[in-house]
């Protein structure tokens, strides 16, 4: 029987929810780390940070950018949005240059659009914007709020009540930049969804759910968290980074919390098979799973099986497996199979999948085979179309086209997008396929999309990446992907144009593979030379064809000539045969090390490689964000706390990491950073933590004058005046004998830790006078890292602090190092004024008693001018 949700907008099921307090979200961030989150405290919390939002600017139709990475801030700000009339605008974060040059493009696409990130995410948009030369970067700057502070304000914000009409929230592909294309999604587009998918699946509020997808993903936001919110049922998050260090705890906790329904791409399976190991799985019951989602990558059936044959062992049916055809568009839900049935496998003669061929059934072993996804759910209509629109009969294959309530109206503020995508009401998905009695089944992706460890790339966007390359020319580079038969993934393969000597073309090969993973985090898996780029008529690449001739064999005479040529240089340079000036001899160098022979060995296992150079760059091996975790987790084993993901792309290759290891016993890694104590009425709580943890003051031109005349007579620098009347003041309020502080003066990325000791028996005048570094009692204690320091937890008891005076700063660089400083005195000093900027962590420190810490520092640099004025008055002429 079909159940009905009587609601009128997303709102009314939180507010519903809300009510009660014995259901909730469990995040898990470990093995033995979860928390949970009740629907009543996701209410409540959510309000509060509307609050937040509203009082800095962003109403009700405005758009907010989420780039936020922690799972239960995710579903707390999107609630908020959602409560306020606020549209969120989910997008995957950036960390490569491609993501934040999306971040720009959405950006640019938006009315009037807000970001909500980390103090980190923006300083990477920021350094990204200033080296690329975007604007743009200050309007993002000023409209940004940060998920480092406390968002949850003490009172909610003032609620908005949403029509079935009003935009939900924005979609956007998860894929690479493009023309990246917002779908539009109402609260009825999403309603009328959900309960299709519920009554497709047979769902209760009985069920938990688990999932490791990002909530920036369709299948993550609303699969399975709108979907068991609307259920009033209990659901479960993997963040997912963890699932990509430890993929087993996925099924370690589907089996702890009986999970009944979880979801996950092809790229899930393969991954967690690859890890998967029986001796973790003795106890396991899986009889209790009922339905494992598979959708958004096309389904492989021989992955499906190999899957269901590995864990039936421990009571996991066959029907399980439900393979499902879904997409944005759609709000997310197209077509589901019938319950209780097993995965039904199609094959297929591969010659005949043109547009409006009959399909031909095949048994033979040059056979392609597809899964069938099932029927249309209910309320969606969906027929098969060739390029005019026409309606195709059954089993013939064209572009599958959906109508109803659940699908999207168009593309944010972009009319003619839609309007080519959207005709008669009729939706072309771009995706290719046939019915057959009224099931679906999908053969083929529009647009030549590759698919890659859960995400779209575009191939005119690798290409357009590639050139970038000054050895890469415009027209000259194709990217395909093909489908990887024993992996069940896709391989990105790319195709330059190369007619020179092939000798050269190897280092050219590496080039590319490194610099498209830098800037895309994707693995290239070969880069083939080629004669001829075959093209249409119109001049359009033809990229099945070179893909149909890389499976087809055609390839494999120049990809063997190639590996003969490097497998040759290799012997030479060791033989000593070949000058390290006419080939990268230098990179093939032998592990001379114990440390270096274990990094080696988890290169090879990580990067499936036969050999590696100590001196050979990761990146130039195709390391991607994915590899380099595994790296990471595998270092970690060996050598614990020493090396941070960070550390990979500072020191990337084998040799500079091992030497960055064994420093890393040495005292530069060894860092204790000494505090100091200050009064207990400096660490009363706030009662309003948003509010100013900032306070600015200018120096005008006639104090800043007479502070440089000051130290020009005394000499001494200003940074050493500053420094030191800080110091003063610290000493007054201190109860140490000795003060000690953290300077970052001469270089950004360097930081000094300083004992100094103030005679309090002198008078301020000759404490000045003293200044100068050869009269004054100070220690340097040690020198680090400021990066280094930023990994690491830092000791300090209840009353203590750890404050850093930071000289010519700018605000950017500041962004993170109120984790580890408690208050920070900035100086910038320009030739007429100096900015002082006083910065501290409101979350342990007392709001009123800071301000008139920095006000004290102020009159305290004053006096110390007036002392001067008085002292030198007659002596000026």
């Amino acid at each position: 029987m079909n159940k009905e949700l009587n609601f009128k907008s997303l709102v009314d099921i939180l507010k519903k929810n809300g009510k009660q307090n014995h259901n909730g979200i469990g995040f898990i961030n470990g093995n033995n780390s979860e928390k949970l989150l009740t629907y009543r405290d996701l209410y409540l919390n959510s309000l509060c940070i509307l609050n937040t939002l509203q009082k800095s600017g962003i109403r009700k139709g405005d758009e907010l950018i989420l780039q936020v990475e922690d799972n239960e801030d995710f579903i707390l700000i999107f609630w908020a949005c959602l409560l306020g009339g606020i549209i969120p605008v989910p997008v995957t974060i950036g960390n490569n240059n491609e993501h934040k040059l999306k971040i720009f493009k959405i950006w640019n696409k938006l009315n009037n659009p807000y970001i909500i990130s980390s103090q980190k995410v923006i300083v990477g948009l920021e350094q990204y914007a200033n080296k690329n030369n975007l604007n743009l970067i200050k309007e993002v700057l000023d409209k940004s709020v940060l998920t480092d502070d406390n968002l949850i304000s003490s009172s909610p914000g003032i609620e908005f009540t949403p029509t079935p009409q009003d935009i939900a929230f924005i979609q956007y592909s998860s894929g690479s930049t493009g023309d990246p294309k917002g779908v539009i999604l109402t609260h009825e587009n999403l309603l009328t969804n959900i309960s299709q998918m519920i009554n497709g699946s047979n769902m209760t509020d009985k069920e938990t759910f688990l999932s490791w997808m990002p909530l920036t993903h369709d299948m993550g936001i609303i699969g399975m968290h709108l979907v068991p919110f609307a259920l009033n049922a209990i659901h479960y998050f993997i963040p997912t980074t963890l699932f990509i260090r430890r993929p087993t705890l996925w099924f370690i906790k589907i089996n702890e919390h009986k999970v009944t329904i979880t979801s996950s791409p092809n790229f899930g399976y393969s991954y967690f098979l690859m890890h998967y190991k029986p001796e973790i799985a003795s106890d396991w019951d899986l009889s209790h799973v009922r339905l494992i989602f598979n959708g958004a990558e096309p389904i492989s059936s021989d992955l499906c099986n190999q899957f269901l044959k590995e864990l039936s062992k421990y009571g996991l049916k066959k029907t399980t497996i439900f393979p499902v055809y879904g997409l944005a568009e759609a709000s997310l839900g197209a077509a589901f199979p019938t319950l209780n049935e097993e995965f039904i496998t199609v094959r297929l003669d591969r010659s005949s999948l043109k547009i409006g061929q009959k399909v031909r059934s095949s048994e033979s072993n040059d056979c392609v085979s597809f899964v069938d996804v099932g029927y249309p759910l209910e309320g969606i209509e969906m027929r098969i179309c060739n390029e005019k629109d026409e309606t195709l009969e059954d089993c013939t294959i064209g572009y599958i086209q959906i109508k109803g309530k659940n699908v999207t109206s168009g593309y944010y503020n972009e009319r003619k997008k839609s309007e080519e995508t959207i005709r008669a009401g009729w939706l072309n998905t771009g995706d290719l396929g046939f019915m057959n009695n009224g099931r679906l089944v999908i053969t083929g992706r529009g647009k030549d999309i590759i698919f890659v460890n859960g995400q779209n790339f575009y191939p005119h966007d690798i290409e357009r990446v590639a050139e970038g390359l000054e050895d890469i020319k415009l027209g000259y580079i194709v990217a395909c992907g093909v489908v990887n038969p024993k992996e069940q993934s896709d391989k990105t393969l790319l195709f330059v144009l190369y007619k020179k000597d092939l000798k050269n073309f190897i280092h050219l090969s590496k080039k590319l593979k490194k610099y498209i993973s830098e800037q895309m985090g994707l693995d290239v898996y070969k880069v083939i030379p080629v004669k001829k780029i075959p093209k249409t008529t119109s001049g359009k690449f033809e990229r099945y064809k070179l893909g149909k001739m890389y499976l087809d064999g055609e390839f494999t005479s120049v990809l063997n000539e190639l590996n003969d040529l490097e497998k040759s240089q290799f012997t030479n340079v060791y033989n000593g045969e070949l000058d390290a000036t006419t080939y990268e001899a230098k990179n093939y160098i032998v592990p001379n090390s114990e440390i270096q022979e274990k990094l080696v060995t988890i290169v090879k296992k990580v990067f499936k490689v036969e050999r590696i150079g100590i001196n050979e760059n990761f990146f130039d091996l195709g390391g991607n964000s994915l590899l380099l975790v595994q790296m990471h987790e595998k270092i970690e084993q060996l050598y614990p706390g020493k090396v941070t993901i960070t550390d990979l792309f500072s020191y990337p290759t084998i040799s500079k990491m091992a030497e960055y290891i064994e420093n890393s016993d040495g005292d530069y890694k060894t860092i204790e950073l000494t505090p100091i104590k200050f009064p207990a009425i400096f660490f009363s709580p706030e009662k309003n933590r948003e509010e100013g943890a900032v306070f600015k003051y200018k120096l005008n031109e006639s104090i800043t004058n007479s502070i440089q005349n000051m130290c020009t007579d005394y000499k001494i620098g200003t940074n050493e005046f500053l420094l030191t009347t800080f110091l003063i003041l610290l000493d007054k309020v201190s109860i140490n004998e000795k003060i000690t502080i953290q300077t970052i003066i001469e270089n950004e990325n360097v930081a000094q830790q300083l004992d100094i000791s103030v005679d309090k028996n002198k008078d301020m005048l000759n404490v000045l006078k003293l200044i100068n570094q050869k009269e004054r009692n100070i220690q340097l204690l040690q020198t680090y890292n400021v990066k280094d320091i930023l990994e690491r937890k830092v000791n300090k008891g209840k009353e203590e602090v750890i404050p850093l005076f930071y000289a010519n700063s700018k605000v950017s660089s500041k962004f993170r190092l109120l984790n580890v400083y408690d208050f920070i005195l900035c100086s910038n000093n320009n030739q007429n004024e100096i900015d002082l900027d006083f910065q501290y962590d409101c979350k342990r420190l007392n709001k009123d008693n800071m301000k008139k810490l920095f006000n004290n520092y102020i009159r305290l640099v004053e006096i110390f001018v007036n002392h001067y004025i008085e002292e030198t008055k007659g002596v000026l002429i």
